[in-house]
């Protein structure tokens, strides 16, 4: 047993988080971890990301990419997606670690999983690129392209003050 000392009447009581509506945001890997599938017979490589900037800054999304599965097809699009996520990264030779994917800024795309057979509706990365990319630079990868489209996500109605651009951000001068 663990002692502890802390009186929840002292807290609001955590409401949960919604999933992030649909859209392009700014994100950083911080957490990887190479996984046995449910089946034990594949493996994945599981990727948490942290929202680094807007109004979802913080918040957390994550993706699985089934690298060795019986299924062909499910390894083929999940290789393809690593390939999106180290270009994005910046790495261009063979990635030895999952680590050297940590802490680069990049985009993705978010969409919306609907839930099915009681389980809720979740949000899922359909499309990866480096930092500086144009929203239409940020295509799907390959294998993952979608007929469905999520709607933009919603304007705001007016800009707040601008913060200052951190350094990760700003284009080199020339």
């Amino acid at each position: 047993m663990a002692q502890i000392n802390f009186d929840p009447n002292d807290y609001e009581p955590s409401k949960g988080f919604d999933i992030l509506p649909a859209g392009q945001y700014t994100v950083m890997i911080t957490n990887t971890d190479i996984k046995l599938t449910k089946a034990g017979d594949g493996e994945y490589v599981w990727i948490e990301y942290t929202v680094i900037d807007g109004e979802h800054e913080n918040r957390r999304l994550w993706s699985n990419h089934n690298v060795k599965n019986k299924n062909e097809e499910a390894e083929k699009i999940a290789k393809s997606e690593m390939s999106a996520i180290c270009a994005a990264c910046g790495i261009k030779g063979r990635l030895d670690d999952t680590n050297q994917l940590h802490d680069v800024p990049m985009r993705v795309g978010v969409s919306i999983r609907r839930g099915k057979d009681g389980y809720a509706d979740q949000n899922q990365i359909r499309s990866w690129a480096p930092a500086n990319a144009t929203r239409e630079a940020a295509a799907p990868a390959p294998a993952q392209q979608d007929q469905r489209r999520s709607p933009p996500p919603p304007r705001a109605p007016s800009a707040p003050p601008a913060k200052p651009v951190p350094a990760w951000k700003k284009q080199p001068s020339a």
